[in-house]
C-alpha cells in the first residue's frame, strides 16, 4: 500500500489544480442538518475530502477530514490547511 497526499479539497497530485487554492472546486453537497455544524464536500467519489464548519459563541472553525460522505459525523478532523495523507 502506498501513501497518497491529497490537497484540502481531495485532489491528488496528478490532478488539475492540485494545491491551487486560487481555483477551489465548487461545493458538491452541503449538509446543515446538525445544529451549529455545516459539512461540505466537493466531489462525488466514494472517499473524499469533507470540510466541517462549526460555529460556537461567535467563533467559526473550519476543519477537514478524508473518508466516506456517509461517515462525515464520525471522521477524524484536523486543520483545514493541512494536506491529507492517505494509505491506499
Amino acid at each position: 500500500m502506498a501513501k497518497v497526499i491529497y490537497d484540502q479539497y481531495g485532489r491528488r497530485p496528478d490532478q488539475p489544480h492540485y494545491g491551487d487554492n486560487a481555483n477551489p472546486p465548487l461545493t458538491h453537497i452541503a449538509d446543515e442538518s446538525t445544529a451549529g455544524v455545516l459539512y461540505i464536500c466537493f466531489f462525488n467519489t466514494a472517499n473524499r475530502a469533507v470540510h466541517r464548519v462549526t460555529v460556537a459563541d461567535g467563533i467559526t472553525q473550519i476543519d477537514r477530514a478524508y473518508g466516506a460522505w456517509e461517515d462525515r459525523a464520525t471522521l477524524d478532523y484536523e486543520c483545514v490547511n493541512n494536506y491529507i495523507e492517505v494509505t491506499e
